[in-house]
């Protein structure tokens, strides 16, 4: 178990964890694990852009690019509303 897995248990409700465990997990190469973390992420903070366009960049690397496409076009919208506040 990674340390950032264990921390998963100790802040189950930390969007910033879950998001930064899907990048390490995507770097690893595993994909679906990465995916469901960034899922995770933006079900805990649904304006979280970050976990959004990981996402997409992952969901593009397993070849369902409309998804990674949708998933990059939110982050880039929620990064505009926020810059606009």
């Amino acid at each position: 178990m990674t340390v950032l897995q264990r921390t998963t248990e100790l802040a189950p409700n930390s969007a910033v964890v879950y998001q930064y465990l899907g990048q390490i997990l995507g770097n690893q190469g595993r994909f679906d694990a990465a995916i469901a973390a960034f899922e995770e992420a933006i079900e805990l903070d649904p304006s979280y852009a970050a976990a959004y366009y990981n996402l997409g960049f992952v969901l593009n690397a397993v070849d369902r690019t409309e998804e990674g496409k949708a998933a990059i076009q939110k982050a880039l919208l929620l990064t505009r509303e926020q810059a606009e506040r």
